[in-house]
């Protein structure tokens, strides 16, 4: 009795960790990548099981769909401004320059991409 019940226990927890632990790590590690920038937006989770883990993966694509397409009419709003425009990241390192920017500041895309906006690239466009 015990040694079935220790085999039952071990084959159970293997059958689980096969239906519930490895779908949800690989969830895990597909947000990760997206998350630290190691992943583009355009890969989605291939995973074909039909209960509430596959339901999951399911959202999350669509989730991936439509961040993806946000993101795509953001950077075509963005590219058809005509006037001069940048944006930065949270610590102020220059993450977009338009050809006005570029124009009138006389930068060059290696200029002013990745540079701190306080202190380089964007000072034609800060001065007082």
């Amino acid at each position: 009795g015990i040694i079935f019940t220790i085999i039952f226990a071990f084959g159970l927890s293997r059958f689980l960790q096969h239906i519930v632990v490895t779908p949800l790590m690989l969830i895990v590690d597909k947000v990760e990548d997206i998350a630290t920038g190691k992943s583009d937006l355009t890969e989605r989770i291939e995973l074909d099981i039909k209960d509430e883990i596959g339901v999951l993966v399911e959202v999350f694509n669509i989730m991936m769909e439509k961040l993806q397409d946000s993101i795509e009419k953001s950077e075509n709003i963005i590219t058809s401004i005509s006037d001069p425009m940048f944006t930065t990241d949270n610590e102020m390192n220059v993450t977009y320059f338009n050809e006005a920017a570029l124009l009138l500041s006389g930068y060059s895309l290696d200029d002013a991409i990745g540079k701190n906006c306080e202190r380089t690239a964007c000072t034609p466009f800060t001065t007082r």
